[in-house]
């Protein structure tokens, strides 16, 4: 098959790539910014408009573009939510049936964070008209990047605060594992055409647990002490209105926070192995 790919520049989506290669299909790069490439790129950027000659010769769509860089709610709604949503139906308008949507563990009804709210309203529309909305869990890498790389510098902090006892469920998946899932989904569209579902490790742990292993990986120790959620989302807002730079959104807080407290893996693609945890990672050590 031949098919498109957005955040292709990104953890997820060249992870993708590599996989949709490496299984005979043929994957064309939608870039912001063009990439050396053996493949096909075409120019896109998330919430400006896109004809439907883009999508020519194309058999599937996955949508992995977020746009971190959008300010405040209404400029992140109108790019990764409306940006989003306009681009997953010019698809379908220009025949294109197979299409995913890569959203977040993040999203669920009732969830509180913008990020989550955003992810949800797209996972409607994709949902509605027969796509399919993935939901990774937090996806880490050796690379260390995105908010497993904020965790993995957070682990070196000896002494660590822990918001409402760091009891909030986590679930992890390896980029390439994700990546995998994704593609087993494309190549078994029809059993998951219409569908919501995470794609993680089965074994989640809690967020205490989870910094307590990124601490074990690199040789330390950690303590931690706990403090109310509400004091510390606080005065991560309070830092952004000083435009002071955090490993942290208040945003990501608020998340964690209200983190499903389980998971339904029922429809959870399967792999050649098994789903990896960090622990069976090389990661850097100390």
């Amino acid at each position: 098959m031949r098919i498109g790919v957005t955040g292709s520049n990104g953890l997820v989506g060249s992870a993708l790539v590599e996989v949709l290669a490496r299984r005979g299909h043929d994957p064309v790069l939608f870039q912001r910014q063009p990439t050396a490439s053996p493949y096909k790129r075409v120019p896109f950027v998330l919430g400006h408009a896109l004809g439907e000659a883009a999508f020519e010769g194309l058999d599937a769509i996955i949508h992995c573009a977020y746009d971190f860089r959008a300010r405040g709610a209404d400029e992140s709604r109108k790019t990764n939510v409306e940006g989003s949503v306009r681009f997953l139906a010019c698809a379908k308008s220009a025949g294109i049936e197979k299409r995913i949507f890569v959203s977040s563990v993040s999203a669920f009804p009732g969830c509180e964070s913008e990020y989550g709210k955003g992810k949800l309203a797209v996972e409607h529309e994709v949902a509605s008209q027969g796509g399919v909305a993935i939901r990774p869990g937090l996806v880490f890498s050796p690379r260390l990047q995105g908010m497993f790389g904020s965790l993995w510098r957070i682990a070196k902090i000896p002494v660590l605060p822990l918001f409402n006892g760091g009891g909030q469920t986590m679930a992890v998946v390896h980029h390439e594992d994700l990546a995998e899932a994704i593609v087993a989904v494309l190549e078994n569209f029809s059993k998951y055409a219409g569908k919501v579902f995470p794609v993680a490790n089965p074994q989640t742990r809690t967020f205490r647990d989870l910094l307590s292993e990124l601490a074990r990986l690199q040789g330390r120790k950690v303590w931690f002490f706990s403090v109310p959620a509400l004091w510390a989302l606080t005065l991560l807002r309070l830092a952004e209105k000083c435009s002071l730079s955090l490993p942290f959104k208040s945003d990501s807080l608020l998340g964690l926070i209200g983190a499903l407290p389980q998971y339904d893996f029922s429809l959870l693609p399967p792999l050649p192995h098994s789903y990896r945890n960090p622990i069976d990672l090389n990661l850097p050590r100390k």
